[in-house]
C-alpha cells in the first residue's frame, strides 16, 4: 500500500475521532445535564410549593393561639364560671347564651375555624351545646395541658357529621388569677387546615404531613416515605429509588409547630422522555461519524496533495539542493508554507554566504585582540619602568601612586572577568581612595563592616566604584574637607536580600536632584547626564544579573549626606570570583 495513503487515512480516523468523540461526549453530558436540570426543577417546585403550605398550615396554627388568647382574656367568661351566682339558674343562662352567641359568631371572623368548645369545670353550670360543655366529658383525657389531635373525632363534635369529617384539635386549660376555670378546646376541619392532603393531581405527586414523627396522612404510606420522614435532613429535596422507580422527596418544617411536611414526586413521567432523547442524540452521533469520515477524506485528501510537494522539495534541501525554488498556488495557508519553504532556502543561501564573510572577519579580530593585548602589556611594561625609576630616586610617593594605578588596570582590563567577589571589590575601592588621598591635601577614611562569610559572595565587577567616585565628587571634593565613606553590609533573611550600603557624610542633595537621581536610576535606558554618572550602569547589570525585582536605592537630605543602597541575593553559593568565571 502506498505510504502516503497509509498516512492519509490514519489521518482521516483519527482527526474524525478527535472530532466526533468530544461531540458525542458532549451530547451525552449535555443530555444528563438536561435530566438533571429537570430533575431539578422538580425538586424546586415541590419546596415551593411546600413552602406555600407550610406558610398556610403555620398562620392556621397561629388562629389557634390567638383564638385561645382572645378567649382566656375574656373576663366575663371568668367571672361567669368564678363569681356568678348558680342560684340565680336565669341569670346564668342569659350570660351563657350570650356567651354563645358571641363565641357561634368567631367562624365568621376566622374563616377556618370550625368551633370552640368550653369544658367547665363546676357541673352546676347548665350546657348549652355545641359551645358549652361539662368537664366530666373529657374525662378520659384527664389531665391536659396543650393537645393537638389530627383527624379528630368525638361525641362532644355532635353536628359535625362524623362520619364525613375529622378535624384537627386544640385542647388547653383555662386559669383565670391561677384558678382553675375548665378546658378550651379549639377545631378546624382537617381538610381546611390540610386542604393539599385531600387533592389528587394526574402528575402523580403526594403529599404526606407528619406530627412527632407519627403520620396525619390517611391511606396507605410508603415505607421509603415513613424513613425519610425519621431522618435529620433540613429543607431540602432529594432523590431516591424505590424498586428501581426514581422519586424526587421534598420535605419542610412548618415554623412554629412540629409538623413535618413531605412531597413524594415519581419521576416515571420524566425518564421515557430522557431516554428518547439520549437515545436520538446518540443515534444521531453515529450516524455522523462515517459522513463525517467521508467529508474530512476528501477535504484531506485534497490539501495533502499540495502539502507532498513541500515534503518533496524538503527531501532536495536534505539532498543539499539549496537552489531549490517550489511555484506558490493560491493563497491559504499551504501557500504560506511554500513561500516560507522559498524564503528560507534563499535565507540559507544568504547565511552561508555571511557565514563565510564572518569567518574572515573573525580572522582579522583575533589579530586585533592580539595587538590590544600587546598594547596593555606595553602600558604595563611602561608603569613597571617608571616605578623602578621613581624607587631609584627614592621617590616613594610616585611608588606608591605607580603601584595604585597598576593594581587599578589590571583589575579594570581584566578580561573574560565580568564578575568578581566583594572582598576584590573592596580592595580596588581602597586603592581608588588611596590615590584619591594622595593627589588631594584632605584625607577621606574608608570604613567598612562587613561579615567575613559575605566578602567571598561574588558581585559583578566595578558595582560599588562609581558610588564611591560620586560620593568623592558631589559630596566631598566640593567642601574640601576631611571625610568618611563608610560600606556595610546588612542581610535581611525574610527577603532573602544582601545590601551593600555606601554612605557619605557631605552635604547630601535636594529634594529635587535627588527625585532626578531616582528617575534616572528607575530607567536604566536613559543617557546619563550630570552626576547620574554610573548609576543607571549599576541598575543595568542588576537587572541583567540578578532580574527587574533587584534595584538600586538612594537615600539622602540636605546636611545629612547620601545613602546607595545595592541588594544582591543573599542565598547564593559561596566562592571566589576566580571559580565562577573558570567554570570550576
Amino acid at each position: 500500500m502506498n505510504r502516503k495513503t497509509v498516512f492519509l487515512k490514519r489521518f482521516v480516523m483519527v482527526y474524525t475521532l478527535i472530532a466526533a468523540l468530544p461531540f458525542a461526549a458532549l451530547i451525552i453530558v449535555m443530555a444528563e445535564r438536561f435530566y438533571l436540570e429537570e430533575e431539578r426543577a422538580v425538586g424546586q417546585s415541590a419546596e415551593q410549593a411546600l413552602l406555600a403550605d407550610s406558610e398556610y398550615i403555620s398562620e392556621c396554627i397561629q388562629s389557634f393561639y390567638k383564638i385561645e388568647s382572645a378567649i382566656a382574656g375574656n373576663t366575663d367568661l371568668a367571672h361567669l364560671f368564678l363569681y356568678a351566682d348558680k342560684n340565680d339558674a336565669l341569670s346564668v343562662i342569659f350570660q351563657i347564651r350570650a356567651l354563645t352567641n358571641e363565641l357561634e359568631r368567631l367562624p365568621l371572623i376566622v374563616p377556618q375555624l370550625y368551633g370552640v368548645h368550653i369544658f367547665a369545670g363546676d357541673s352546676r353550670f347548665p350546657e348549652r351545646l355545641p359551645v358549652f360543655f361539662h368537664e366530666y366529658r373529657l374525662a378520659p383525657f384527664l389531665p391536659l395541658t396543650e393537645t393537638w389531635r389530627y383527624n379528630y373525632r368525638t361525641e362532644s363534635m355532635l353536628t359535625l357529621e362524623i362520619e364525613q369529617n375529622t378535624v384537627l384539635c386544640y385542647t388547653n386549660e383555662l386559669r383565670f388569677n391561677r384558678r382553675h376555670i375548665g378546658y378550651i378546646q379549639i377545631l378546624m376541619r382537617m381538610n381546611d387546615v390540610f386542604p393539599f392532603l385531600y387533592k389528587t393531581d394526574s402528575s402523580g405527586f403526594r403529599d404526606f404531613a407528619f406530627y412527632r414523627d407519627g403520620p396525619i396522612s390517611l391511606g396507605y404510606i410508603p415505607e421509603y416515605i415513613l424513613e425519610y420522614a425519621k431522618t435529620e435532613t433540613p429543607a431540602g429535596f432529594k432523590k431516591i429509588r424505590d424498586s428501581g422507580e426514581a422519586h424526587i422527596l421534598a420535605r419542610r418544617k412548618v415554623p412554629h409547630s412540629e409538623i413535618l411536611l413531605i412531597r413524594d414526586v415519581p419521576l416515571k413521567s420524566l425518564e421515557p422522555r430522557f431516554i428518547f432523547f439520549r437515545t436520538a442524540v446518540l443515534g444521531g452521533v453515529l450516524i455522523s461519524i462515517p459522513i463525517l469520515f467521508l467529508i474530512i477524506h476528501f477535504v484531506t485528501q485534497k490539501m495533502m496533495a499540495r502539502l507532498y510537494i513541500l515534503i518533496g522539495g524538503m527531501k532536495q534541501v536534505r539532498e543539499g539542493r539549496l537552489d531549490i525554488q517550489l511555484d506558490v498556488d493560491g493563497s491559504d495557508e499551504f501557500a504560506d508554507m511554500t513561500f516560507s519553504f522559498n524564503s528560507m532556502t534563499a535565507r540559507l543561501r544568504g547565511l552561508i554566504a555571511d557565514i563565510k564573510a564572518e569567518q574572515r572577519l573573525l580572522a582579522d579580530t583575533h589579530i586585533k585582540a592580539m595587538e590590544n593585548q600587546i598594547n596593555a602589556h606595553f602600558l604595563y611594561n611602561v608603569l613597571e619602568t617608571i616605578k623602578m625609576q621613581a624607587e631609584v630616586a627614592d621617590q616613594q610617593n610616585i611608588v606608591q601612586s605607580v603601584t595604585l594605578l597598576g593594581k587599578m588596570m589590571r583589575y579594570c582590563l581584566r578580561r573574560n572577568n565580568h564578575q568578581v567577589s566583594l572582598s576584590e571589590e573592596l580592595e580596588y575601592v581602597r586603592s581608588y581612595i588611596s590615590l584619591l588621598n594622595i593627589q588631594n591635601d584632605y584625607t577621606i577614611r574608608l570604613t567598612t563592616s562587613i561579615e567575613g562569610a559575605y566578602l567571598k559572595y561574588t558581585i559583578p565587577k566595578m558595582l560599588i566604584q562609581p558610588l564611591v567616585e560620586n560620593a568623592f565628587l558631589y559630596a566631598i571634593e566640593p567642601l574640601g574637607l576631611d571625610a568618611e565613606i563608610s560600606i556595610t553590609a546588612r542581610a535581611q533573611r525574610e527577603l532573602g536580600i544582601l545590601y551593600l550600603e555606601v554612605r557619605d557624610y557631605g552635604k547630601g542633595m535636594s529634594p529635587t536632584v535627588l527625585e532626578k537621581i531616582r528617575a534616572l536610576s528607575s530607567n536604566p535606558d536613559a543617557a546619563e547626564t550630570g552626576n547620574s554618572i554610573g548609576i543607571q550602569n549599576i541598575q543595568q547589570r542588576l537587572q541583567a544579573f540578578y532580574g527587574e525585582l533587584y534595584k538600586l536605592e538612594i537615600i539622602s537630605a540636605e546636611g545629612a549626606g547620601t545613602l546607595a543602597r545595592i541588594p544582591i541575593p543573599l542565598n547564593q553559593r559561596n566562592s571566589n570570583a576566580d571559580d565562577i568565571n573558570s567554570g570550576r
